[in-house]
């Protein structure tokens, strides 16, 4: 029958199967929705980058003294830059890890309001996937590490004696 149909059709003109059409426009707002939420993702990443940023810088400024004494007790630039990378990739997981379990409590009711309030979307499923929680958590740890290298650079260049007569 589609054979027939095909010989007997014009050039450029199309017939629409009702079920297929609705597949690719489900496929359409679907692959649309994952774009917006993917670029949206991004930005929020950026953005809370730069508070780790702003965070962990502050947090150097005010433990100048610390360092410095910690440093003129023997520790090194390089034991103390690792100090501050990892409270900035301990800050990002765990905002991550509150990401996640908010995302987890959240979905089921944002489903239900999706499906009361918009015709098609009754076939959404609520589904809970190993990589859509470690993703994240890596993302996220890994931008945090990079947000941790300017504060952390600014331990490595610290001055002891400064950094001990200025308080």
């Amino acid at each position: 029958l589609t054979k027939a149909l095909n010989q007997c059709r014009a050039p450029g003109a199309y017939y629409l199967s009702s079920s297929k059409f609705r597949i690719r426009k489900g496929q359409g707002i679907v692959n649309k929705f994952m774009l917006y939420g993917t670029v949206q993702s991004l930005f929020v990443i950026v953005v809370a980058s730069i508070g780790i940023i702003s965070v962990m810088l502050s947090n150097v400024v005010h433990r100048t003294r610390e360092f410095a004494i910690r440093i003129s007790m023997g520790a090194n630039h390089k034991a103390l830059s690792t100090l501050v990378l990892i409270e900035s990739v301990l800050m990002g997981s765990l905002g991550a890890m509150i990401g996640i379990l908010l995302a987890i409590l959240v979905s089921p009711v944002l489903i239900k309001v999706l499906a009361a309030n918009i015709p098609g979307t009754s076939q959404l499923v609520y589904m809970i996937n190993f990589n859509g929680m470690v993703l994240p958590l890596i993302v996220c740890g890994l931008c945090s590490l990079f947000a941790g290298i300017l504060p952390s650079l600014r331990v490595r260049r610290m001055d002891i004696l400064t950094a001990i007569r200025a308080e």
